[in-house]
């Protein structure tokens, strides 16, 4: 429509419950937990409808999910045994999801950004042994990525990423996430022969801290992911073929389920 790109689509999945999921034994975690199959597991099928624009430097997507007997890790408490819970999977009659993204490519000069902004949230009820949870609080993400390109083969990139507190499936996040990395490279011979200095996770603020629900029980999870790091890479390109095997991929999807 003018100088305005649109696109639209949509797509029908189904997947398979995992053999796991399906005819895992009773098995013991700790003593105040076991772990079951659930042979009664239907497949899940997913409905996917999305609608993009573009112009000029900028980019919108809008994308809606509708799942149907999703697959969920369930937990209750074991009968006869008080304090003990049997963690288990069963099927989510209904979820759905819906996400927004606004996005642009701007260039000045040495400095090339992506930048983004989004927003997704869902639709859910869960019934407790506590009451009854609604699932629906949305998320907010940003990004900026800068690239600098300076003369004679030196490089620089300064990367920020951010993603507030959220509920996701029967998870609630309940502390935001960010992360900051950069890193300078030279390079040289048309980039056959490259060095780079990385530092990742500056600020040490990717973590994560959530707690999920189930019928029995609810869990609280705290993770401090170990990507604080400093990177010295050098790199040397040889002369490559390019894979003419075509048979690629063939099974991945039943080594998936197993």
């Amino acid at each position: 429509v003018g100088k305005v790109g649109i696109m639209a689509g949509y797509s029908a999945r189904t997947l398979y419950p995992t053999y796991h999921q399906m005819n895992q034994p009773l098995s013991y975690a700790n003593r105040y937990s076991m772990d079951v199959g659930n042979p009664q597991l239907k497949n899940k099928t997913t409905h996917n409808a999305v609608i993009g624009a573009f112009w000029n430097i900028f980019q919108l997507a809008v994308s809606y999910d509708y799942l149907h007997n999703d697959i969920l890790s369930w937990g209750a408490e074991m009968a006869g045994q008080e304090g003990v819970v049997v963690r288990s999977y069963i099927n989510l009659p209904k979820w759905q999801r819906l996400a927004v993204q606004l996005s642009a490519s701007p260039k000045w000069g040495v400095w090339h950004g992506q930048l983004s902004a989004g927003y997704s949230a869902q639709w859910l009820t869960i019934d407790t042994s506590t009451g009854r949870h609604k699932m629906n609080k949305p998320q907010f993400t940003c990004s900026a990525n800068n690239a600098f390109g300076f003369k004679h083969g030196w490089n620089a990139n300064l990367n920020a990423r951010y993603g507030s507190t959220s509920d996701y499936s029967n998870f609630s996040y309940i502390h935001p996430t960010a992360i900051l990395n950069a890193n300078v490279q030279k390079s040289w011979a048309k980039d056959r022969f490259m060095v780079r200095f990385g530092v990742y996770d500056i600020f040490r603020q990717n973590y994560t801290k959530s707690r999920s629900y189930s019928y029995g029980y609810s869990s609280y999870l705290d993770d401090h992911y170990q990507t604080r790091s400093v990177v010295l890479t050098f790199r040397y390109r040889l002369n490559t073929t390019r894979n003419k095997y075509r048979g690629t991929g063939a099974g991945n999807s039943e080594k998936q389920r197993m």
